[in-house]
């Protein structure tokens, strides 16, 4: 995992000698009356880092071992509830053309828990790739052009039979290391690409909204992702997260509301969800580059293990914020949907919630 705030690593962070020779890196600095900028760009002193460090080796092991261990994918229903989730859990170390690599396998799905996932990460640069946009994360580089890598992931996900998907754009991806001082760097650049299930020709419309909020009493259930990131020398990772079984092909054909009507629903209501913003005295713009049409998983009300796919509207684009203090903030960009339309019916989806 990329380390992160004062101090954590991987590796040999993990046992004794590793935190013991950690600890002393951190006394060092202290001593110098350095300090160093968390992820959150706050300026802390190590004197925190240390504790936690020391806190770690209170129960840290001196080595490492390793077993091996059966690759066998199983799933219990009652695993959660009979205080045994680890039966449905599978970790461990794979080396293929002389490269170590972490699979991880969770999955213990239960109506109270829908996080189940698929994952291969290599390590060598600190796993843990993060999105960083449209352009490689400052001081990493990136010799294969996107187009050669989108190439790469199509033919993978055609080699393991994913034949119900198709790519749908990628971005850079980035991991991060602390330095000896303990400032955030970036340890490797890679470009992800992600593939989207396609249902009878039509896309299921991908976003970076992960649909993890709850209500009430529900239970989250989050969106199917899928994507692989490559750097130049390969593979560095695949995730799967909360795979899809599409069941009950309706036959009946589908009726869309006239798009005419589809913009005079954003007018009316895009500005009453942004309202909180000049409830709280800040000023935002919205730049919309992009309206698409695709399917999206809709959670069926008292049904949390099945939903519906539905055609909708996504407007795509970027917010301005522009606090009462002067600051201002832009986010956004191809894969965040600012709002969403049913375009069956026209009422408006909360992708968060999923319904």
């Amino acid at each position: 995992m990329g380390a992160r705030g004062g101090g954590r690593r991987s590796g040999p962070w993990l046992y004794k000698s590793g935190i013991e020779q950690r600890i002393e890196e951190l006394k060092r600095l202290e001593a110098t009356g350095a300090t160093y900028v968390d992820e959150y760009g706050d300026e802390r002193g190590y004197g925190e880092a240390i504790k936690n460090f020391e806190e770690m080796l209170k129960y840290a092991p001196d080595t490492v071992g390793t077993r091996e261990i059966e690759a066998k994918v199983q799933y219990d229903p009652d695993a959660a509830a009979n205080g045994t989730p680890e039966k449905n859990w599978l970790m461990g170390n794979v080396t293929a053309d002389g490269k170590d690599y972490v699979v991880s396998l969770g999955n213990d799905l239960t109506p109270d828990w829908r996080w189940i996932s698929f994952m291969v990460s290599y390590l060598e640069n600190g796993g843990n790739y993060m999105p960083v946009g449209d352009a490689p994360a400052a001081g990493t580089s990136l010799n294969a052009p996107p187009e050669d890598i989108i190439s790469k992931a199509e033919q993978a996900a055609a080699d393991m039979g994913f034949d119900e998907f198709m790519s749908c754009g990628g971005e850079y991806f980035s991991t991060f290391t602390e330095d000896e001082e303990g400032k955030m760097v970036a340890a490797d650049n890679g470009y992800g690409v992600y593939f989207t299930r396609v249902i009878d020709g039509i896309p299921v419309t991908y976003t970076h909204t992960d649909g993890s909020t709850s209500e009430g009493n529900w239970s989250s259930w989050p969106y199917e992702k899928l994507y692989m990131i490559y750097n130049d020398a390969g593979l560095v990772d695949f995730q799967w997260w909360d795979p899809y079984t599409v069941t009950d092909k309706s036959d009946e054909y589908v009726f869309l509301m006239p798009f005419d009507e589809i913009q005079k629903i954003f007018k009316e209501m895009f500005q009453k969800k942004y309202a909180f913003y000049t409830e709280n005295n800040m000023k935002v713009n919205f730049a919309i580059d992009e309206i698409r049409l695709g399917y999206m998983r809709v959670m069926e009300k008292g049904n949390v293990m099945e939903g519906t796919m539905v055609p909708v509207w996504d407007f795509f684009g970027s917010q301005t914020v522009e606090r009462e203090d002067g600051t201002t903030e832009v986010t956004g960009g191809p894969y965040d949907s600012w709002f969403t339309i049913n375009a069956m019916d026209g009422t408006v989806i909360d992708r968060n919630l999923g319904c």
